[in-house]
């Protein structure tokens, strides 16, 4: 009896054992790029605050492996760039690259003040100051290029420091930047096989298995100042989830006035506020 239950005891190791293990390679690596300041806001270490905030974000999710402050910064140096510096996109490819990540992510923050409360002042109020943080944010697929989720986030908190504040805000933006990614994930399809589809994201994109996602084909390049910002798009169907796995879902398609093929790409439908 005893060596049964040992025996039944190393199998239950084992298998979480390779459930870890499987679970540890599912995550992206990603690397967090130095965020760009052009708010105006001058007070205070704001970009490197929300930078290690999104970073600790990130890593606290659980969802990624966060490329390590001090490997970045070498990686940095080896193409002339400080960790104080804005980084533009084909460079954090390049940088993405070095260090093995799977995604970077780049952002500027648009916006960054305190607004100070003064009958709170006088009073001595915890909250007297309220920091204000808004960032610009892009995750962005190293081997393809792409950009994986885009958006903006921001955050208001009170505290009895303008640093103290500012800190508050930070924290909030990282959080809500990580509830937009689910909300704002995209996925393209892989394989199409009659009226299922096969799209190459998963868990990480917080898919659910009933959920309905737009069908939508990119068309031609939106170009600012020289630079392709984005695709433009047609909606060409509806998806429902059928299965989710950590790589990939598997969807039914529900509508289409197009034939949906390889290479379209799925995302949420976004509700009106």
């Amino acid at each position: 009896m005893r060596g049964m239950l040992k025996f039944f005891s190393l199998i239950a190791i084992i298998v979480m054992t390779l459930s870890t293990m499987s679970a540890e390679a599912a995550k992206k690596t990603v690397a967090v790029m130095p965020l760009e300041n052009v708010s105006g806001y001058t007070e205070g270490r704001v970009a490197e605050i929300m930078t290690e905030e999104l970073t600790s974000a990130l890593y606290q999710s659980g969802r990624y492996t966060v490329i390590e402050r001090n490997q970045l910064a070498k990686a940095l140096g080896e193409i002339g760039f400080q960790m104080t510096g804005a980084v533009d996109q084909s460079k954090a490819v390049q940088v993405g690259k070095m260090l093995g990540a799977q995604m970077v992510i780049i952002g500027k923050i648009t916006n960054a003040s305190v607004d100070l409360n003064t009958t709170s002042v006088i009073t001595k109020w915890a909250g007297a100051i309220k920091g204000k943080v808004a960032v610009n944010y892009r995750f962005i697929d190293v081997q393809t290029g792409e950009i994986k989720y885009m958006g903006d986030a921001d955050g208001s908190e009170p505290g009895n420091t303008k640093e103290n504040a500012i800190y508050k805000a930070c924290k909030e933006t990282a959080q809500n930047i990580l509830k937009d990614m689910v909300v704002n994930v995209k996925a393209r399809i892989a394989d199409v096989t009659g009226d299922v589809v096969y799209i190459d994201a998963g868990t990480e994109g917080g898919f659910k298995v009933g959920e309905v996602l737009s069908v939508v084909r990119e068309t031609t390049p939106i170009e600012i100042n020289g630079k392709i910002v984005g695709m433009k798009e047609i909606t060409v169907g509806t998806a429902k989830v059928t299965e989710v796995h950590d790589e990939y879902s598997v969807c039914k398609i529900t509508a289409h006035t197009d034939v949906i093929k390889k290479g379209d790409v799925v995302k949420r439908v976004q509700k009106k506020k």
